[in-house]
């Protein structure tokens, strides 16, 4: 690729997908580890900042894993400050014994470490992006490892060209061209010898597995890229299918919880797995730590078992009923409440309503609102058993209100009646349900009239 084509799709993809815009991202970190393609980006950044109207933060880690490496970070910052009279920001980190800390990699590691000190800057310098020196080489290489680990097709999306505020301009240029751009226009760069030691996973991909699959296929860098965007393609299109299944088989939702269908596992597998997926990120805001173990592990359990709880990652608790799926933090429970009725309006607890109660006779204060109790008893019926008839699910039957007197329940809802007049030789008074449309929600569905 000759210069003037190398710039030219460099200034189309940050224009084509947005990746920096004038007036709003005025500046702009750039990770310089030193190599060609950091160094090719930081030199295309400076071409073009006029244009782009940015000024440019470049910043160096020191992973401190070689010797000469401190002697590499002055090298690089003097070159950097002669060719753009920039100043470079230089962070030394210790991967070794941070990987061991963290049990991870030190490919893993360091990028982790690549991750949290570059926002870190662009958050104590007020730059909006954060630019990586990725490309096309550096794709096909993330599949291949990702594959060979074990992905689903999410894996195969393979990076973004821009992720938040990590922005990848050089992602759909390829090495060679790069390498050549930087050696035609003299770029100083660094050939970090650990590059080539093959101790690392992306070593034996880059030197041995490319190679030789470039020998089935001379485009076949090209080939793994072009199914990174179908996957993308592929993802985004299911994501929306299964927010739609969502709220199709949505019954509630609450700050505290959210109720659906369990209908919702006589979906297709795949997408039924999708849409329990989508659940969680509903209700968490994010799908960070949830992997395909925890939606496997609750699938197949929920379709065997009339009644399946599991706990997953940051403390939400997902519980199957026959009827329901029930979504809420572990640490959620119905609180046991109760309180003495006045005339008048009763606000019920968790925005369910209100009970109406009109006066005839007698002392109001001897009437009580609160939710079940264990030995209830309605008409002589236990009712749990008149809960276990109607399919109530055990997380939600201390949620629903009760009318009691004398240690005895002379109202529920549940029964389906909206109002109800009581009298015995002390009382009388008159009961109007005015359901919430979260009652109605929730409980309608188990709501058959008693005679």
């Amino acid at each position: 690729m000759e210069q003037s084509k190398l710039i030219k799709a460099f200034i189309d993809c940050i224009r084509q997908h947005k990746l920096i815009e004038y007036g709003i991202d005025k500046k702009i970190v750039v990770g310089c580890s030193g190599g060609s393609d950091s160094m090719t980006l930081l030199d295309c950044l400076y071409r073009v900042k006029d244009a782009f109207g940015i000024e440019i933060i470049p910043v160096h880690i020191n992973h401190l894993i070689r010797e000469e490496s401190g002697n590499d970070a002055e090298r690089l910052a003097a070159e950097i400050k002669k060719r753009y009279d920039l100043k470079l920001f230089v962070v030394s980190s210790n991967i070794k014994s941070l990987s061991k800390r963290w049990k991870m990699s030190i490919e893993e590691c360091g990028r982790e470490v690549r991750k949290i000190v570059l926002t870190k800057v662009a958050k104590k310098t007020g730059a909006n992006k954060i630019a990586l020196g990725h490309n096309l080489n550096d794709q096909a290489e993330t599949l291949i490892y990702r594959i060979a680990r074990g992905t689903g097709f999410r894996g195969l999306c393979g990076m973004n060209v821009m992720s938040d505020r990590f922005i990848r301009p050089l992602l759909f240029i390829e090495k060679s061209d790069i390498k050549a751009y930087a050696d035609e226009n003299a770029i100083f760069y660094l050939e970090d010898s650990s590059n080539y030691e093959l101790c690392y996973d992306r070593n034996i991909i880059r030197h041995n597995v490319l190679p030789q699959l470039n020998r089935v296929n001379k485009k076949a860098i090209n080939h793994l890229t072009s199914l990174s965007q179908i996957c993308r393609d592929l993802n985004n299109y299911i994501d929306e299918e299964a927010k739609k299944q969502c709220n199709r088989f949505l019954i509630a939702e609450t700050q505290d919880f959210s109720i659906y269908s369990s209908d919702i596992l006589k979906l297709n597998v795949f997408i039924c797995k999708e849409v329990l997926r989508s659940i969680y990120e509903q209700f968490t805001g994010s799908i960070h730590g949830i992997d395909a173990f925890h939606i496997n592990m609750f699938y197949e359990n929920a379709i065997k078992k009339e009644n399946f709880r599991q706990q997953f990652p940051h403390d939400v608790v997902i519980i199957k009923s026959p009827d329901i799926i029930f979504v809420s933090k572990k640490c959620f429970d119905v609180p046991p409440y109760e309180f003495i009725a006045k005339e008048g309006l009763n606000m019920l607890p968790f925005c369910l309503g209100y009970f109406e109660i009109e006066m005839v006779k007698g002392d109001i204060s001897s009437v009580i609102i609160r939710g079940f109790r264990e030995g209830d008893l309605y008409n002589g019926r236990k009712l749990k058993k008149l809960y276990n008839d109607k399919g109530v699910p055990q997380v939600l039957r201390r949620l629903l209100p009760l009318v009691v007197f004398d240690g005895r329940v002379i109202y529920t809802p549940l029964c389906g009646k909206k109002e109800a007049f009581f009298k015995n030789s002390k009382l009388t008074f008159k009961i109007n349900f005015l359901e919430s449309e979260l009652y109605s929600k929730i409980m309608n569905r188990f709501l058959v009239v008693d005679q």
